[in-house]
């Protein structure tokens, strides 16, 4: 996860790694583009079963899909973690906020419509993780 990919900077906290521009791919090479950032500090959950909820503010066709591989990917977390994970309805208190959006989605983060930003994610203080509802 820490090396850098493919001749694109991978933007770390405001900084940019480059890598030479002359680099190659074959026909069969995986090409990925990395732009994200840490949280500062070492935020960390202070117990360690963990509630989920989805609470989206536009309808996404393939939720229901969705929520079956994130709780896949609760599954797998809990297996090689000290966490648990159980999913509560959308009404309930979650430490953990699922969510799709659009644009302005009143988090002072907006999201910039299709291609560009796909997700953000808050630290475990406010547990919410957004993902842009104009990306495929």
């Amino acid at each position: 996860m820490m090396k850098p990919r493919c001749g694109v900077p991978d933007h770390v906290n405001g900084s940019g790694t480059n890598l030479p521009q002359n680099h190659k791919h074959d026909y069969k090479s995986f090409e990925t583009v990395a732009h994200y950032q840490f949280i500062r500090g070492t935020p960390r959950w202070s117990k360690s079963h963990l509630t989920y909820a989805f609470r989206s503010s536009v309808q996404v066709p393939a939720s229901l899909h969705m929520k079956s591989v994130f709780q896949s990917a609760f599954q797998r977390w809990a297996k090689v973690s000290q966490f648990s994970f159980e999913e509560v309805p959308a009404n309930y208190y979650a430490d953990i906020v699922i969510g799709f959006h659009r644009l302005n989605h009143g988090d002072g983060q907006p999201f910039d419509g299709f291609k560009g930003v796909l997700a953000h994610s808050l630290p475990p203080s406010v547990g919410k993780c957004h993902f842009d509802a104009d990306e495929i």
